[in-house]
């Protein structure tokens, strides 16, 4: 359980040092970037200066929760399937 928590704190830093890259990333993906923005830097700016540096967040928690759930279950199932690959070697 101690290695869940530690685990889900590093989760959390992670995906809140990288948000701001993946929000650029994603504005960069959708059908209008071509119009709106020149390059990755472009986008940067424009979301700070338009938008506010908080800007950069949005979703983040939204995206904290689903890598949370799904950094859950793989490690549930990691350990029933060590637990029953152990009843099966015995």
């Amino acid at each position: 359980m101690v290695q869940l928590r530690q685990e889900s704190r590093e989760t959390d830093a992670s995906s809140y040092a990288t948000m701001p890259l993946d929000t650029i990333k994603t504005r960069m993906q959708s059908i209008e970037a071509k119009h709106e923005y020149r390059n990755s830097f472009h986008c940067a700016m424009r979301i700070f200066k338009e938008e506010s540096v908080l800007a950069f967040w949005s979703g983040a928690v939204p995206r904290l929760a689903r890598l949370s759930l799904s950094g859950g279950i793989v490690f549930t199932m990691y350990e029933k399937t060590m637990e029953a690959l152990d009843r099966f070697g015995k």
